[in-house]
């Protein structure tokens, strides 16, 4: 059963990404915009629902029913996704055009500072776990920027760092 939740939770989390891949690529313009802002309407109100849904569930049918959820969904998801979704997209890039030192630096320097972060709130501030965390983070999330600003083809794209607020200091 962990293992099932796990693979479920794996199968989550990479939906968002996956669907966002497909509204940026079959839309643009306005069109992308009022997709982008119904992927998170939909997402906002899934949430909600979910929980309402799996508290009337859990009540009725017992904690086991929530296992069973997912599957009509899924088997309609993939139907819909089968007759929908336009049969031939973009070009795919290979994996020889990911930069790997970049990606590296930047999963290790934030799970670094996320580790730095939470290892602060049981051992203090202060103390050398801590330090050396958010240290090793510094140096892998400095690292990220100084290769990612060199990089042919960069993970994140140049014009990303001059939006206002997605740059610190620039609210």
């Amino acid at each position: 059963m962990i293992g099932a939740r796990a693979a479920q939770g794996l199968g989550a989390a990479l939906m968002t990404p996956a669907a966002l891949a497909i509204i940026m690529t079959t839309y643009a313009g306005a069109q992308r915009a009022k997709g982008l802002a119904m992927w998170g309407a939909v997402g906002g109100l899934g949430i909600a629902a979910g929980v309402l849904v799996g508290g009337v569930i859990t009540t009725w049918a017992g904690w086991q029913a929530i296992f069973w959820v997912n599957v009509p969904i899924g088997v309609g998801a993939v139907v819909a996704a089968l007759v929908l979704l336009p049969r031939t997209g973009p070009a795919r890039s290979g994996l020889a055009q990911l930069d790997l030192p970049v990606a590296v630096a930047a999963v290790t320097g934030l799970g670094a500072l996320v580790f730095g972060i939470q290892t602060a709130a049981s051992d203090g501030w202060a103390s050398p776990k801590t330090v050396g965390a958010l240290a090793v983070s510094g140096l892998l999330l400095s690292a990220f920027g100084f290769i990612e600003r060199r990089a042919r083809q960069p993970l994140v794209p140049p014009h990303t760092w001059r939006i206002k607020t997605l740059s610190p200091g620039r609210v």
